[in-house]
């Protein structure tokens, strides 16, 4: 349960559920395009970003390093 709770508390971290869909990036000529959905229950949420920050970017990064994947530069 230790890595479920980590995730979760990402999550709160990330006000994700409360994050518009899709974030204009004006003035933007290149990065890493982020798309992270989630669901509860029947509700059903995608966040789409360019070169993610914050809490956002740390929850991406968690899921990456839980996939095995934390030698990936991001």
């Amino acid at each position: 349960m230790g890595d479920w709770a980590r995730v979760e508390d990402a999550v709160v971290a990330a006000s994700f559920w409360m994050l518009d869909e899709n974030q204009l990036n004006l003035g933007s000529f290149g990065g890493a395009n982020w798309m992270i959905a989630g669901r509860r229950r029947h509700d059903y949420h995608l966040v789409k970003r360019l070169n993610p920050h914050d809490g956002l970017y740390d929850l991406g990064r968690l899921m990456f390093d839980l996939a095995g994947l934390d030698a990936v530069s991001l």
